[in-house]
């Protein structure tokens, strides 16, 4: 944010308080996936990357379903569903390549 004429001067660009509710809720989802499959992965004998990569595919597959239920736009104005999809999915795959990378 930048000073103009006295103003503070908003970025179009910068997320509304729907898109930065829907982060909030993106960052919890996200934490208790992590919490879920690293306790589920190692009461089983998985790789903890595994199970977090497991975890948040299905989470990706249910933040889908939702935005079709919900009716999402793809080009929507706020942060929609199909974000959350793409996040998800994206934690899943850089989960994976850092689980083959290590592992």
């Amino acid at each position: 944010m930048k000073m103009e004429d006295g103003l503070l001067a908003r970025s179009p660009l910068a997320p509304g308080a729907t898109s930065w509710w829907r982060i909030r809720i993106f960052i919890l989802k996200l934490s208790i996936v992590i919490l879920v499959s690293v306790v589920f992965g190692a009461s089983r004998g998985y790789p903890p990357l595994r199970a977090i990569a497991f975890f948040c595919g299905w989470q990706s597959v249910f933040a889908g379903v939702a935005a079709v239920v919900q009716r999402h736009r793809l080009d929507a104005d706020f942060v929609s569903a199909w974000d959350e999809m793409a996040a998800f999915l994206g934690v899943a795959e850089l989960v994976r390549l850092i689980g083959e990378i290590v592992g």
